[in-house]
């Protein structure tokens, strides 16, 4: 199962960042029994400021902010106030 989600966004100053993670939760079953593994990971960073909403993913490099919409069912009204 994968699910992408936000974490509390952090402000300071006139500038917030919103880290976006990505979850993954994996079973398999053997002779041995059952066995749960969770993984969560940093995907992207979206800060807003002044100048507008803006995405970066782990390299820094910029990335478009309509997929992160689309994956994280919630993410419009959170960036509503700062659009």
């Amino acid at each position: 199962m994968d699910h992408v989600t936000i974490e509390s966004p952090i402000t300071v100053a006139e500038v917030t960042l919103i880290p976006v993670v990505h979850n993954s939760l994996f079973s398999n079953k053997d002779e041995m029994g059952y066995w749960l593994t969770g993984a969560k990971e940093p995907l992207a960073i979206i800060l807003c400021n002044k100048d507008g909403v803006r995405a970066f993913d782990m390299n820094s490099i910029e990335i478009a902010i309509t997929p992160l919409i689309q994956k994280v069912s919630n993410l419009t009204e959170i960036l509503k106030p700062y659009w």
